[in-house]
């Protein structure tokens, strides 16, 4: 409203100048047929009526170059308060543009934005955007991309207390689950990935101590997914907000085994050779009854 008043009581300014304007003009017209006639043969006209008259025009001059100046100067004001919209609008956007870029955060695919600070608790936004309430809320964000954890167990006591070593390697990530990595965000916001992966890894480590506990060396060796799935099982990853999308066992090595193993080779050895020297007996008596 005030923009509007001001804007308004410039235009009738420019038309009072523009009536002083044209008065002034026709004062000059005046008093230049006025001069005219003085030069006509008429009376005398006495000194003082005389010297009034010759400063006229004069004055009126400078009346109609003030009128004019005054209507340039209201006329350029009037252009510059039209322009302050515009010069506003733009000063706004300069302004806001950088602001409005940190209070609005966009979260892309890979990733799960983590904003506390209200007192509903945590939000979790996921391939969206959110706006952040300054002064109120931080945000953090969580990478959801998956990575490789190698897990492996020395000296781990299998059933009938023989000693085994177990090599795994799993394919782990932070869940997608709102609720779950509102449980990663609690203990890993910040962290590196190392970090997780070294968290994750422990986990894994420990369940396979208690799975391989309840198996024998041969069940070992001869059902790996048996094994895998029941790490899996053990494994309590969802209170840390992780998921494992894959678990594969791919080394199992003791001395136990390693003895059976050559064991089991010398037994085929040996009915390799008995059935051999079976073979070989069998054709010379045939040969002899000849």
């Amino acid at each position: 409203m005030a923009y509007r008043d001001e804007r308004e009581a410039l235009r009738q300014r420019a038309e009072t100048l523009e009536q002083e304007l044209g008065e002034a003009r026709r004062e000059l017209a005046e008093l230049r047929a006025a001069g005219g006639r003085r030069s006509e043969p008429r009376a005398p006209v006495p000194a003082a009526t005389s010297g009034a008259r010759a400063s006229g025009p004069p004055g009126a001059f400078m009346l109609l170059l003030a009128a004019l100046i005054a209507a340039g100067m209201a006329l350029a004001m009037l252009e510059l308060v039209a322009a302050v919209p515009v010069v506003m609008a733009v000063l706004c956007v300069v302004v806001l543009a950088p602001l409005l870029a940190r209070l609005v955060l966009i979260a892309p695919p890979h990733q799960a934005l983590v904003l506390a600070g209200r007192p509903g608790g945590l939000r979790i936004v996921r391939g969206g955007r959110a706006l952040r309430l300054p002064l109120v809320e931080m945000a953090r964000s969580l990478d959801l991309r998956p990575f490789v954890v190698r897990a492996e167990v020395r000296n781990a006591f299998a059933a009938g207390a023989v000693p085994v070593d177990v090599a795994a390697e799993a394919i782990v990530k932070i869940a997608s689950d709102p609720e779950l990595v509102v449980n990663a965000a609690e203990r890993f916001l910040g962290f590196p990935q190392a970090q997780i992966g070294l968290a994750a890894q422990q986990v894994l480590e420990g369940a396979m101590r208690e799975v391989l506990s309840q198996l024998t060396p041969e069940q070992i060796c001869q059902d790996r997914g048996k094994v895998a799935d029941a790490v899996l099982g053990a494994a309590e990853l969802r209170k840390l907000g992780l998921e494992v999308l894959g678990l594969w066992i791919v080394r199992v090595e003791n001395e136990y085994i390693d003895g059976l193993g050559r064991l089991r080779i010398a037994h085929a050895l040996r009915d390799a050779e008995n059935a051999e020297n079976a073979e070989n007996a069998r054709r010379a008596r045939g040969g002899a009854s000849q």
